[in-house]
């Protein structure tokens, strides 16, 4: 997982985040910074347990357990962006 605090002019193109499980946070964690940029990114079977029948839980009033792609906080500047091949 990546952290990125207080920091101005990052790119980040092209990496994947697959198969995270057994954990909770956030893939990327984006705090205070400026001008980060998000491209062509990839998140895939973020699980925070590999019990099939809780993937759909905890729900959104229990946050114990969870794992999210990216989470902004701190005034912080992101764009994210997807080009698809023509």
């Amino acid at each position: 997982m990546l952290i990125i605090s207080g920091a101005k002019y990052v790119r980040l193109q092209n990496l994947v985040f697959r198969n995270l499980k057994n954990t909770n946070g956030y893939a990327v964690n984006v705090t205070g910074a400026q001008n980060v940029e998000i491209n062509n990114c990839a998140f895939d079977s973020l699980r925070w347990t590999t019990t099939s029948a809780e993937y759909g839980y905890p729900t959104i009033n229990n946050t114990s357990y969870f794992i999210n792609a990216i989470y902004v906080t701190g005034s912080a500047t992101v764009t994210a962006t997807t080009e698809y091949p023509a």
